[in-house]
């Protein structure tokens, strides 16, 4: 009985353990059929989601040209912009600019106008100061041989005129002789022949202070066997009147001696040697005095008182008074002097305009290249503004032509940004959705039932 009753009792316990199994069996059945859906749909969402953001990849890649497309005309539209406005503001300084360059143009004509001008007058007048300069150095050398034959003359008749033995006391500076005669005075040009012929060769006669200095003097040509000369000691010979009358008849000039230049200390050698000679213009008056005083014509005939009378033509290379010589001579220097005064000054204004001219030239040259370079920069800017007004008028037609493209592409890409951002909506739904269904599969809680 007991044996039964524990049969019993397994065999309820069996049958309540089958229950339960087949109550874990039906609930592991129905678990799996509900995970299965479950990943089914993820599988699914995930397909789908795959395919969404291949079409955001595509959209993209369609996209990216159009924005970069877009970026560059955007950029060459900015550019051209601001090319545009520094154009238009290189035009409005234009005419500043331009007034400027014509205005230095006008000032520079002007400068070289004047260059030339000066350059013009400074060469004539350097043409003319070295034509001046020629003749003054053919006056210079013909002064010097004018000169030069003076001096040789001069030199030559000192030997000749005065006579070997005046030469030789002259030479010898002894103490006390003066000179000859000849050397004392000075005549006038006019009255020179008659008071060359009046005088003689008295003009030779060599004036000393006393008797004692001619005896030294003839006893020195003695000891040189020289030529013999005549003395006027200052101390012996006859004094001259204080007073002479003159004639008063046409055609009487004056008395010889006072027609000679020499100093009064000299007076009574001077009357020695002339006397009362007297000075007339022709033979006629000459004629008419001969009787009553010695007569000398200014073309040197003489009439003596005597009675008789020299004349004829005269050949004289030189005058017999050495101080009227001299005289000529000194003319002569003074005239070179005042000549190679003014070639001097003559050389340096010469010099002066040499380097006027050479300055003028520079500065000419120099307004030449500012003015050339001046004129260049005007055409330059007038090319560069007349280059400016069709390149504002090319960019202009750029701006008109990148401007709709700008616009297309820009609705393009709002459409596209559009259709994008519905894109990424569906994105995030999906990727919402899969997570979740992912939350609805717990695998740890599968494997649980599943041990059950």
């Amino acid at each position: 009985e007991q044996k039964e009753k524990l049969t019993k009792e397994q065999e309820e316990l069996l049958e309540k353990k089958k229950a339960q199994l087949a109550e874990i069996l039906m609930e592991m059945s129905g678990l799996n059929k509900t995970a299965d859906e479950h990943i089914e749909r993820r599988n699914f969402l995930r397909k789908e989601l795959d395919g969404l953001k291949d079409k955001e990849t595509e959209l993209i890649k369609t996209k990216l040209p159009l924005e970069n497309e877009l970026s560059n005309l955007q950029k060459e539209l900015s550019e051209t912009n601001k090319a545009i406005e520094e154009l238009e503001e290189g035009q409005k300084t234009f005419d500043d600019k331009r007034d400027k360059l014509e205005l230095q143009i006008q000032t520079l004509q002007k400068e070289l106008d004047e260059c030339k001008t000066v350059q013009k007058i400074t060469f004539e007048d350097l043409d003319k100061t070295r034509t001046q300069l020629q003749d003054l150095e053919h006056s210079i050398q013909l002064s010097h041989k004018k000169i030069a034959t003076l001096e040789a003359n001069k030199q030559a008749y000192k030997t000749i005129a005065l006579g070997a033995g005046v030469e030789t006391i002259m030479s010898a500076h002894l103490e006390g002789v003066h000179a000859p005669l000849m050397q004392l005075a000075e005549v006038d040009g006019e009255f020179a022949d008659a008071i060359d012929v009046a005088m003689g060769g008295r003009s030779r006669f060599v004036v000393v202070e006393d008797e004692n200095v001619a005896a030294r003097a003839i006893q020195l040509l003695k000891s040189q066997g020289r030529d013999r000369a005549t003395f006027l000691p200052l101390n012996k010979i006859k004094k001259a009147p204080s007073r002479l009358s003159l004639p008063k008849d046409d055609g009487v000039i004056d008395f010889a001696i006072n027609l000679i230049d020499f100093d009064d200390k000299y007076i009574d050698a001077f009357y020695f040697a002339l006397g009362e000679t007297i000075v007339v213009e022709s033979l006629d008056c000459a004629k008419r005095l001969m009787s009553k005083y010695r007569v000398v014509t200014l073309e040197g005939d003489i009439f003596e008182k005597t009675g008789a009378i020299t004349g004829g033509a005269r050949k004289r290379s030189t005058s017999t008074f050495g101080k009227a010589e001299d005289r000529e001579l000194e003319t002569f220097k003074k005239r070179l002097k005042a000549f190679e005064i003014e070639y001097s000054e003559l050389e340096k204004k010469r010099n002066t305009l040499d380097k006027r001219l050479e300055q003028v030239r520079a500065d000419y040259s120099n307004a030449s290249n500012v003015y050339n370079s001046a004129k260049y920069e005007l055409q330059n800017l007038i090319k560069v503004n007349s280059g400016a007004k069709e390149n504002i008028e090319k960019k202009f037609a750029r701006i008109n032509e990148i401007t709709p493209k700008i616009k297309e592409n820009e609705k393009k890409l709002d459409s596209m940004e559009a259709s994008h951002v519905d894109l990424l909506d569906k994105i995030a739904k999906v990727q919402d959705e899969i997570q979740e269904v992912e939350k609805l599969i717990d695998e740890g809680e599968l494997k649980e039932l599943k041990e059950k």
